[in-house]
């Protein structure tokens, strides 16, 4: 029943224009090939996992899933016949409303392979984030184990890497800890090409914090903006490394209570003015993208927009930097109040 209203979704979709911005234009629209590919590919994922032919399929359909619209690429991951990552991370915060108590999030973290609490190093303030979070292009279609399967191999995706295996509850137990003593084959495909300065390893955050009642963090509430220029090693069926950029741009809805302790949570969530620009240089010669979309209103407690930009050999040598990060955000607990970046 979720496969048909998985096609059903998808055959009123693509009668829909969709958003996509690059430096060549600025909205193109999924053709009648595509949408039929896209409705051809997913419709052989199990109700566990997806599974494609090949590497060249699963990057095909990055491809198109890039270019749907915001509220479209929202519907296709509700509708997939498993759950994937991000509803589970979704999930998995829900009874952080309930807390009362600090240990009441220690107790419900502990061993996660999911979820860590961690403490902020600007403001020492302590934050629920997810555990080996990814940024390659094939995580919006993993399942909450962080698998899925290529022709007859199963891998997983944790941070930088992807971890390898023929069978399936091999990698189950697999994390960025014990990588090294799995005896299982693993590569690094994810890299940030941007010349910034990291807030963290792999990406740079924009916050807005909110306050309603500053009693002892009651009815805090803000709201972040994360964004990157990453590169994703992709091995073709040739055998063939190719680099494949992709830009990102996701904003989450956070909100702490008694305890002080931020975490996300679902709620009608603005983007607007959104763009994006910068240059890429390839051996020193420069290539310029420019992203910008229409505003938007989504319920959701994670929101994200990314594109595809430009592929290349491994030999070159890459350097990417940020010229406009402009956008208006904010939520519904904020009262008003926008995180503007220019």
């Amino acid at each position: 029943m979720k496969n048909f209203k998985l096609l059903t979704l998808l055959a009123s979709v693509f009668l829909l224009g969709f958003y996509a911005c690059d430096d060549e234009a600025n909205i193109t629209n999924v053709s009648a090939v595509k949408s039929n590919r896209l409705q051809e590919i997913t419709s052989n994922f199990t109700s566990s996992y997806a599974q494609f032919k090949d590497g060249n399929e699963l990057l095909e359909l990055a491809k198109i899933y890039s270019e749907l619209g915001d509220q479209e690429r929202q519907d296709y991951q509700k509708n997939l016949p498993f759950q994937n990552l991000q509803s589970y991370l979704t999930e998995l915060h829900k009874p952080f409303d309930g807390f009362q108590t600090r240990d009441e999030f220690v107790n419900y973290l502990k061993d996660s392979d999911y979820l860590q609490l961690i403490t902020q190093k600007e403001d020492g303030v302590e934050k629920v984030v997810p555990v080996s979070p990814s940024y390659h292009f094939a995580v919006n279609f993993i399942n909450k184990d962080k698998i899925l399967k290529v022709g007859n191999t199963f891998q997983k995706y944790l941070g930088v890497y992807m971890v390898e295996a023929d069978n399936y509850n091999a990698l189950l137990l697999i994390n960025e800890g014990n990588l090294d003593r799995s005896g299982l084959k693993y590569s690094v495909v994810v890299e940030s090409v941007e010349n910034i300065n990291l807030r963290n390893e792999l990406d740079v955050t924009y916050y807005q914090e909110a306050i309603d009642d500053n009693s002892f963090c009651k009815n805090d509430r803000r709201i972040e903006w994360t964004i990157g220029f990453y590169s994703n090693n992709f091995t073709d069926i040739n055998n063939v490394t190719v680099k494949h950029f992709t830009r990102k741009a996701f904003i989450e809805p956070y909100k702490k209570g008694i305890p002080c302790v931020w975490y996300r949570y679902s709620t009608p969530t603005y983007w607007n003015n959104c763009n994006l620009s910068g240059t890429l240089l390839v051996n020193g010669s420069p290539n310029v993208f420019t992203f910008t979309v229409a505003d938007a209103t989504v319920n959701t407690d994670h929101f994200e927009r990314s594109h595809f930009v430009f592929a290349g050999s491994p030999a070159n040598t890459y350097n990417y930097t940020w010229s406009s990060k402009r956008s208006s955000l904010s939520h519904q607990g904020m009262g008003g109040i926008w995180l503007e970046s220019y």
